[in-house]
């Protein structure tokens, strides 16, 4: 992961409307219960959004679940890793629409895991061709 700025951190804060100084203040960050300035969770879960989308633009968000183990320090480097992934043969026929794959993608420093994304997503829709047919009006 790239490194984070303070000022994404602030821009990111006024977006939300987070402003919990664990996340914004180094100062106060290391005298609290965990010791260091922590990123955001649904920063991580963000950044992992971006990357799956930059690979696959194509694909169709049904659904995620995001699952923190342990804090990340703003100053952390962590790599994703892919944990899972399924592709489902369900066509959805009863009406609903139903995942049509997952992947579960993984965040780890120094390799421990710090938490896990599940993506849910829907199959991609094909699209129609228009008719290039006129429609003559009479009176």
């Amino acid at each position: 992961m790239p490194k984070i700025t303070q000022t994404q951190l602030l821009d990111f804060a006024s977006l939300s409307g987070d402003f919990n100084p664990v996340h914004l203040d180094e100062n106060f960050a290391k005298n609290s219960y965990f010791g260091e300035q922590i990123l955001y969770g649904i920063y991580q879960v963000f950044y992992t959004l971006e990357a799956h989308f930059k690979k696959y633009p194509t694909h169709i968000l049904h659904s995620l679940k995001a699952t923190f183990l342990a804090p990340v320090g703003v100053k952390n480097h962590f790599t994703l890793q892919l944990l899972d992934s399924k592709l489902s043969h369900n066509t959805g026929g009863g009406g609903g629409a139903n995942p049509f794959s997952s992947k579960t993608l993984g965040f780890f420093i120094k390799g421990e895991i710090m938490g896990k994304i599940e993506f849910f997503f829907l199959k991609p829709q094909k699209r129609e061709k228009k008719s290039k047919e006129s429609t003559l009006k009479t009176p």
